[in-house]
């Protein structure tokens, strides 16, 4: 099942437990609560937005999650513990956004999880 919406609604993981892929558009914000619980999301899909914050909160829960699409946003920091419970990341896309510097741990998960991971980050 893959659903695109305009809006983010406060509990997508009450409806949509089984979801695998989510779009997202027009986002100024998340509620950390939005995405906890949805474990069959394998990819989530944030282009195009303004998302200034993205941490670890957002992805609480998410451990399934392979891809993720952040280009096109405002990001300016990412936490370095951000992506630490994405033990099944595989490809994680950063570029445009307003980046200026990652801390070196950023990518180093608990198991050394990022080893084989695909990070896209041009035009910071």
């Amino acid at each position: 099942m893959t659903i695109s919406c305009k809006k983010s609604t406060k509990y997508l993981n009450k409806c949509f437990v089984c979801l695998k892929v989510i779009y997202l558009y027009k986002i100024l914000k998340f509620l950390k609560e939005t995405y906890n619980g949805l474990l069959s999301l394998r990819y989530l899909d944030l282009v195009n937005n303004k998302l200034e914050q993205f941490d670890k909160e957002t992805l609480a829960g998410l451990a399934n999650l392979t891809h993720i699409r952040l280009s096109h946003n405002k990001l300016e920091q990412i936490d370095k513990e951000t992506f630490s419970g994405l033990v099944s990341l595989k490809d994680l896309e950063l570029s445009f956004n307003h980046l200026q510097k990652l801390d070196g741990d950023t990518f180093k998960g608990k198991n050394k999880i990022f080893k084989y991971i695909k990070c896209q980050m041009s035009y910071n």
